[in-house]
């Protein structure tokens, strides 16, 4: 009977991966509206991450929404989304930076 109890308490820590998966993106979703100044609900996520890896979990994500994008990484040691600031931009994105603009012919004027 003691056995029976250890086996059941230790099966209750025991998440599957779906599982994981779903709080991962529940958190996900709770930063990215702070970051955003968006309702958690106008949020639009991209898993993004690459399960050919031995790790099964979300780990990369694009979070859409209220105009606004961003990339979000899974950091393992903290257990905490970061924001990816290379990732973050309006969804109606500018030109290129080597577009042909007027700035950017003044820098090619300007370069000898």
């Amino acid at each position: 009977m003691k056995w029976l109890v250890i086996a059941v308490l230790a099966l209750a820590g025991c998440r599957t991966k779906a599982q994981i998966n779903t709080a991962r993106l529940d958190e996900l979703k709770t930063r990215a509206a702070f970051d955003l100044k968006c309702s958690a609900g106008d949020l639009v996520v991209t898993d993004l991450t690459n399960y050919q890896e031995a790790n099964p979990y979300m780990r990369m994500a694009g979070v859409e929404g209220c105009g606004q994008r961003a990339t979000y990484i899974w950091a393992t040691e903290r257990k905490v989304w970061f924001m990816d600031a290379a990732g973050v931009g309006s969804e109606t994105a500018g030109p290129p930076a080597n577009a042909d603009t007027p700035a950017a012919e003044q820098q090619k004027e300007a370069q000898p």
